[in-house]
């Protein structure tokens, strides 16, 4: 573990980087059309750094330059168990804080699929911005929700939603913070302005070791105790804060509160703590043996087609540098078939 860049979030030097993959596709979101351009996608360094007085992660090699979201296609309603989760989510909000016959903006909406849902069963309207959205590809009917393919900035501050969405953004991006700080300025004339933001969940990826979670892309990794840190240094006042999608995912609803000074930012050791120190532990002797897996005779003697194309597939493949020995893989997204992974 070696010492490197101060903390994003609370500015701390007390930080080390406790993990690395070698440069990795930029762009998990992003499939190819052909062989060719799938081999040449740009790539980059993941060095996951660690603060010891926040437990904020950080990936001290992200470069925001080679990641876009113009083309970014991460679509998840083409799973029914994921379906049933946002169904569940929406109940949540919507049960919870009264979001029935509101106005709902969503901050990197996707396909849309979470809008519409909460939209449809609260009776609400709904406006998403992404820049990635396409009105071609969207087949379902947009009954009160509208879709702009723009990103969302300053220029939306005039917007006095009932409820700000931003799901599985700041998590992508090295700014999360700013962005968050942003959001907030807006809403400063729309006090009464509820926010959800959802994440990944870091203490499930490094609690169980899923290395395969660790992608470049991910520019930031929160946990619970951090994401509320972040809503209240961004002057939000925390209603809640739960995991969710089998403690996958943090949910954390604020809203717009008097900006507040806050003098300490350290946290007490705890499991994310103990969780980083383990991290690496194990990494090299698995790395080892599902290399020694991939070239043993059950692999090069047999036609092996992988499931699921999603953001761990596109590290594990890499990672493993599998080109050559599994040509085909299947997954339910229509988008992602027929193409070729990076």
């Amino acid at each position: 573990m070696n010492s490197s860049n101060s903390c994003h979030l609370c500015g701390s030097a007390n930080t080390t980087t406790f993990f690395d993959l070698p440069p990795v596709p930029t762009m998990d979101g992003v499939m190819s059309a052909t062989k060719h351009e799938a081999l040449n996608v740009p790539r980059g360094k993941v060095e996951l750094q660690f603060c010891a007085d926040c437990s904020f992660i950080q990936n001290t090699g992200y470069e925001q330059s080679k990641v876009s979201f113009d083309t970014y296609d991460f679509a998840n309603d083409y799973s029914p168990l994921f379906s049933k989760f946002i169904k569940e989510l929406a109940h949540r909000l919507i049960d919870a804080y009264d979001i029935r016959s509101k106005q709902i903006l969503e901050v990197a909406s996707g396909d849309g699929h979470f809008l519409r849902t909460i939209c449809a069963l609260g009776n609400n309207t709904g406006l998403g911005f992404d820049p990635g959205f396409s009105h071609e590809k969207s087949s379902n009917s947009d009954n009160g929700v509208r879709f702009i393919e723009k990103y969302y900035d300053e220029r939306q501050k005039h917007l006095r939603p009932d409820l700000l969405v931003c799901r599985h953004l700041i998590n992508l991006i090295d700014t999360s913070k700013q962005f968050v700080q942003m959001i907030r300025r807006n809403l400063e004339e729309s006090r009464d302005t509820l926010v959800y933001i959802e994440v990944p969940n870091a203490e499930y990826t490094f609690r169980e070791k899923i290395y395969w979670n660790v992608g470049y892309e991910h520019g930031a990794w929160f946990t619970c105790t951090t994401l509320s840190s972040l809503m209240e240094i961004c002057h939000f006042e925390v209603l809640d804060v739960f995991t969710c999608w089998n403690d996958e995912f943090i949910g954390v609803v604020g809203r717009p509160v008097e900006a507040k000074p806050r003098e300490d930012f350290k946290i007490s050791p705890n499991g994310i703590h103990e969780a980083v120190n383990h991290f690496s532990t194990d990494y090299l002797d698995l790395l080892s043996n599902k290399k020694r897996e991939l070239m043993s005779g059950d692999f090069l003697d047999k036609k092996v087609v992988a499931w699921g194309a999603g953001a761990r597939a596109v590290t594990y493949f890499n990672v493993l540098e599998t080109n050559g020995t599994i040509n085909y893989i299947v997954d339910i997204n229509i988008n992602r078939q027929g193409k070729f992974l990076p």
